[in-house]
């Protein structure tokens, strides 16, 4: 398991920090982003909040957490908001929402342990500070970004309306239990030379082992490892996730 690891990580600097310097070249602000910083003992991180059209302080607002990919990872607090801020960008009335995007160290390599902590302390002093609504909070994230989803959910099933992994590594063994009642859409392309797709085949197959009947799976054919841009392209999966309530 610990050379498989290797090898992704390594595969991933490659190919995933060209993609992330491709879309620093033509980044633009997406919509209003507010940047924030919270700690944890010793450690630090960036996160943005990206504010939507109409945002008033008056309202409770759905609040999306986005976990980045390996090649997004730094200190600026801008290199993470750059993949999903397209989507943001060209597709603004369909994010009717908050979304936060905290972003990890160059020294980490996943989303797990303390940079998950810190991922859901940026959730929460979003939520306070910008009045989200805590009966609507989401959570995704792509590659490396979609195993930290996986994490996160299977240690806290009950604090999200719904999860939404593209292309993430798993551990069914030690997940699938813990996430049999979250609503939860997995993607993943059939082609996907860094992260296999067995991965979240064998995770949905997991949780409907243990009884799990709000898990759906979308797998593209042909498709390599960038399964986001076909699933956050549609409209049909952003007002499913956002149609979700605790």
């Amino acid at each position: 398991m610990a050379s498989r690891s290797l090898v992704f990580s390594i595969l991933a600097v490659l190919v995933l920090a060209t993609l992330a310097a491709g879309c620093r070249a033509a980044y633009t602000p997406v919509r209003p982003l507010v940047h924030e910083t919270v700690t944890l003992g010793s450690h630090s991180v960036p996160y943005a909040v990206s504010i939507p059209p109409g945002h008033r302080a008056g309202k409770r607002w759905p609040v999306i957490l986005f976990l980045h990919g390996f090649g997004e990872r730094g200190d600026d607090g801008v290199t993470q908001t750059q993949g999903f801020g397209g989507f943001l960008r060209r597709n603004i009335d369909r994010f009717p929402c908050l979304v936060v995007m905290p972003q990890m160290p160059r020294s980490y390599v996943r989303w797990s342990g303390v940079m998950n902590d810190l991922a859901l302390k940026a959730l929460d002093d979003g939520v306070r500070k910008y009045h989200g609504d805590r009966r609507r909070l989401y959570l995704t994230g792509c590659s490396m970004g979609g195993g930290g989803c996986w994490r996160i959910a299977a240690l806290h099933p009950h604090l999200f309306a719904a999860v939404m992994p593209l292309c993430g590594h798993t551990e069914p063994a030690a997940q699938a239990a813990a996430l049999k009642s979250l609503p939860i859409w997995v993607f993943h392309g059939a082609a996907d030379p860094l992260v296999p797709v067995r991965y979240s085949r064998e995770m949905v197959r997991a949780i409907r082992r243990e009884g799990g009947t709000k898990i759906r799976y979308t797998e593209y054919p042909g498709v390599g490892h960038d399964c986001w841009d076909p699933t956050y392209s549609d409209p049909k999966v952003i007002a499913w996730l956002l149609s979700q309530k605790r």
